[in-house]
């Protein structure tokens, strides 16, 4: 990520050879704990791993998209399934408030409009969102001054999401804000499939000591239940919000997609103190 203050993660920006594409709307998903909503940029149609030189977005032609790509009635039946909004999701609406104090910030808690990223690291749509979208969100949004963005634990899909996080909370505590988002880039870049048990605690302790977070406080930290209850609240406060999956994104208090179009938009639909 670029950097924008102290808070935030530097890495460098991708661009291509005649400077940054121009904004575009992209189909887009999430991954839920059972039906799935157009939250998180997809690879349906697009290069799950092209540079994020772009601010995407979600687009009503999700359905088509994915049709016209996959065969079979039941493969057209699971495409519908994963562009379709869950129906929690669809219950959304008005303006929901989150205890946000001492969570990971990206940018500066007093510019601009705060957007709330509950994520899990065993999610897949999260990692496409990290490689896709969050540079370009820095420095389209962040660098900017028009929005921070608030890092949410919200692990849910297997033992390896609940490890993560707690893992990530205590990089947070013993390292600081900036070594936290370059541990989270980490866990996705090593991000296992969702039937393995890919996060253990040696992959995650080594991780952290190769960012020079001290080995005997992040120890401590692990088997100490402080940081196991802040991830606890983090995931109840999602759950509290009717959210069945992540990627799940809020600005100033209102369900948004997770793309950076999306999120641009609603930062204008929705400004700080402002009504729906």
């Amino acid at each position: 990520m670029n950097s924008t203050d102290s808070s935030d993660r530097p890495a460098p920006d991708k661009t291509t050879d005649s400077g940054p594409v121009p904004l575009v709307r992209r189909p887009a998903q999430n991954h839920t704990r059972g039906t799935d909503s157009p939250d998180a940029p997809s690879s349906a149609g697009t290069d799950s791993h092209a540079p994020d030189t772009e601010l995407q977005g979600t687009t009503g032609n999700n359905k088509k998209i994915l049709l016209v790509s996959l065969a079979g009635v039941a493969t057209i039946v699971g495409a519908l399934m994963v562009t379709l909004p869950s129906q929690t999701d669809r219950r959304q609406s008005g303006q929901q408030v989150f205890r946000t104090e001492g969570r990971p910030v990206l940018g500066n808690r007093a510019r601009g409009g705060e957007v709330i990223l509950f994520a899990d690291y065993s999610c897949p749509a999260c990692r496409q969102l990290e490689e896709t979208q969050i540079k370009a969100i820095t420095r389209e949004l962040v660098d900017t001054g028009q929005a921070h963005v608030i890092f949410m634990q919200s692990p849910f899909i297997n033992e390896s999401s609940h490890r993560a996080a707690l893992a990530a909370e205590c990089v947070y505590r013993t390292g600081g804000n900036d070594v936290f988002w370059r541990y989270t880039k980490t866990l996705y870049d090593q991000q296992g499939a969702e039937t393995t048990d890919w996060a253990t605690p040696a992959l995650l302790k080594a991780a952290a000591t190769d960012l020079n977070v001290d080995p005997v406080r992040y120890t401590a930290c692990i088997r100490g239940t402080d940081a196991q209850a802040a991830v606890d609240a983090d995931l109840a406060q999602h759950r509290a919000a009717g959210m069945q999956g992540t990627p799940a994104v809020f600005v100033n208090g209102y369900r948004t997609p997770a793309g950076g179009r999306d999120i641009q938009n609603a930062l204008k639909a929705h400004p700080p103190g402002g009504g729906s």
